[in-house]
């Protein structure tokens, strides 16, 4: 049982010191191993539900959104867990 609780404090402290906030949900997730679920399919079905669903205006406004979040991030990679206020706040100035 201490071995556990040890490594699982190890992994925690590791988590903490390279992402440098996190919330209780992280930590959660990183002790449990939640399986990353990425952002840019979902968002790009759900921009095109809107077009099929005849709300342009909608899925131009949202289609650029998610245009610019892929530029701001350089990467198809983005997971709904690295969405947090901090990753808002950093795409302040652009």
């Amino acid at each position: 049982m201490f071995t556990i609780c040890s490594s699982l404090i190890t992994q925690v402290f590791e988590h903490e010191t390279v992402s440098k906030s996190t919330t209780t949900r992280q930590l959660r997730d990183k002790v449990y191993g939640k399986k990353a679920v990425p952002f840019f399919p979902f968002a790009d079905e759900a921009v095109a539900a809107y077009k099929a669903e005849g709300k342009i205006s909608t899925h131009i406004t949202h289609k650029a959104t998610i245009h610019t979040l892929r530029d701001y991030v350089q990467s198809e990679n983005l997971m709904f867990q690295d969405i947090t206020p901090e990753f808002w706040l950093s795409m302040k100035d652009i």
